[in-house]
């Protein structure tokens, strides 16, 4: 049988929000699904300088969200990860550093103007991470500002 161990997490540093990068056309990389959504998928943002400490085996890792990741692209963000002298940059936190801590996650959710969701519409998933507003009762207060990013796989890939 599997042994567990228990990794004990806590936040840091909430981050920021950066528009261009949680409200543009990459934002889809700047968001992690909660836990349990439904059929329309409820996200949580992942800050740029969020910082979080994780103890494992005694030892204790400081994650920092940066921008750009391991890759140099600069519109995704990366890991810096750091234990005692050894800093590394990451494009993964061993599947999202956050989202097992219910206290971290409403932390992060706290003044966010706009909580993306996604749905899928048979095969394309919809992103939707923008959504506008007016006083046009007509339009039943929809605004000309939605963003969506319509993502769909070709093949395995």
């Amino acid at each position: 049988m599997i042994k567990q161990c228990k990794i004990n997490i806590s936040l840091i540093s909430p981050g920021v929000l950066v528009e261009k990068y949680h409200y543009g056309p990459y934002s889809h990389y700047w968001w992690q699904p909660l836990p349990n959504s439904e059929e329309i998928t409820t996200y949580f943002p992942i800050r740029v300088k969020q910082t979080i400490k994780a103890t494992l085996n005694n030892c204790e890792f400081i994650i920092t969200v940066v921008v750009s990741n391991k890759d140099n692209n600069i519109f995704l963000l990366g890991y810096m990860c750091q234990c005692n002298e050894i800093v590394g940059i990451a494009n993964d936190p061993i599947n999202a550093i956050s989202e097992n801590d219910e206290n971290i996650v409403n932390k992060l959710n706290k003044d966010v103007p706009f909580t993306s969701h996604s749905f899928l519409l048979e095969k394309i998933k919809v992103f939707v991470y923008g959504m506008g507003y007016s006083t046009n009762i007509d339009w039943h207060c929809a605004g000309l500002e939605y963003k969506s990013s319509l993502l769909h796989k070709f093949g395995d890939k």
